[in-house]
């Protein structure tokens, strides 16, 4: 099933725009080396990697229409903020290809995270916010992918305690994930 995944997703990502497709490639290397170092299953940490942005560059209003016509569930708060609409919409699409949830949910709840994470989700999400290209734009990210290597729990934790100091500053409101994650974890 997973070879599946691996062809719908070389489709998929040949026609991303360069930007989007770079991204995705950064974040499937760093989400490899992650599991190599913690002895998880490299191809699901690699092909969930592969996977979480890849409706990224859609518009929020056919995000929109995407989640309404294929009565994806969403939660109320990602309905009235679709730029977090890409994860569900993203794990939507390759649902077919998979044999387990595994892959699904860390693509589902990539942006959040989510309290039911295991290592390979983690791995993932992590890799996500401290690929090369993120943390050289924001530099105070080093110190979580720094951590990543001596605890995933504790690199996560740090990662919200930025974000968080962050998305309060601009007053942008933090989804309900992330908060149960975060409070899961400390």
């Amino acid at each position: 099933m997973n070879s599946d995944l691996r062809t719908y997703l070389n489709k998929r990502i040949f026609v991303l725009p360069e930007w989007l497709a770079d991204h995705l490639y950064r974040t499937a290397k760093l989400a490899v080396e992650l599991a190599q170092y913690y002895k998880e299953d490299i191809q699901k940490c690699e092909l969930a990697a592969l996977s979480h942005d890849i409706v990224k560059h859609y518009d929020n209003k056919d995000l929109l229409k995407i989640v309404s016509k294929q009565n994806i569930d969403c939660l109320d708060f990602e309905i009235k903020n679709p730029n977090v609409l890409h994860g569900p919409v993203a794990s939507h699409y390759i649902q077919d290809y998979l044999d387990d949830t595994v892959i699904f949910e860390s693509v589902r709840w990539h942006t959040s995270g989510h309290y039911t994470f295991n290592n390979i989700s983690k791995i993932v999400f992590l890799s996500d916010k401290v690929e090369p290209y993120k943390v050289t734009n924001r530099p105070e990210l080093n110190e979580v992918k720094k951590l990543a290597l001596d605890d995933l729990d504790q690199s996560i934790i740090k990662y919200f305690d930025i974000q968080f100091d962050y998305f309060e500053s601009k007053k942008i409101q933090i989804h309900p994930e992330s908060i149960k994650f975060y409070e899961s974890l400390i």
